[in-house]
């Protein structure tokens, strides 16, 4: 068995390869609570604490990812076996014929998903407030990927140093906290740049083509179709 991954980013990314459901990672602080922000902002749509294997569908399907949020599946005592579960978001059928993608393969919401090292302080790059409101509205604060200024469906997620969430109990559960930079400029604080994510975009295509494909979807979709004419 390949061993756990130790931060969420490297198993999101495969799992937008692979195009699968979920990914798993290390239960820690930090990684829960980043899952909550990637949740906040869209790119996953649930998580969870369980063991080994993933949440059983009927669990998914009977549970809010609020109440999913919350629980605690693993069954286990021991802290070391348990895991964090991930769903990852997918566009709708609406969006793929609307921005060029098609019914060949599922399009998660999240194209790339990269974790900025934390092991060196020289790694590390902190923003302060004003930084932060800077940076989401678009303005460079240098030249690498992790300072060029954050554009519409891209997301940078900071740790914040002390403070809390406005849900309290939550607060107490989880000292840690991550917050999405627009998140952050909202709330006038810095942090630390732990990751960045880059979403799918829309594809150029040609209108004539896209409304024989539309037809064809719903001909496929209405049963009456299996393959392209």
């Amino acid at each position: 068995m390949a061993p756990l991954a130790r931060v969420p980013t490297v198993p999101l990314q495969r799992a937008i390869w692979s195009r699968t459901l979920h990914a798993t990672c290390k239960m820690t602080p930090l990684n829960r609570a980043l899952a909550h922000a990637l949740q906040r902002a869209g790119f996953i749509s649930w998580f969870t604490e369980s063991g080994a294997h993933p949440p059983d569908a009927s669990i998914l399907e009977q549970f809010s990812p609020a109440e999913l949020r919350d629980m605690h599946i693993a069954h286990t005592s021991n802290r070391h076996k348990r895991q964090l579960w991930m769903g990852l978001s997918y566009h709708t059928n609406e969006w793929k014929r609307d921005n060029g993608w098609w019914e060949s393969k599922d399009v998660p919401v999240m194209k790339t998903i990269l974790s900025k090292s934390q092991k060196l302080k020289a790694e590390r790059f902190v923003m302060s407030p004003g930084e932060v409101e800077r940076f989401v509205t678009g303005a460079a604060l240098g030249e690498d990927m992790w300072r060029k200024g954050l554009v519409e469906g891209q997301g940078t997620f900071l740790r914040i140093d002390g403070g809390g969430e406005e849900d309290e109990e939550w607060s107490r559960k989880n000292p840690v906290e991550v917050l999405e930079s627009r998140e952050a400029a909202e709330r006038g604080v810095g942090g630390a740049v732990i990751c960045r994510v880059w979403p799918h975009r829309k594809r150029a295509f040609d209108e004539k083509d896209s409304q024989d494909k539309t037809i064809w979807w719903e001909r496929v979709t209405a049963g009456q179709q299996t393959k392209p004419e």
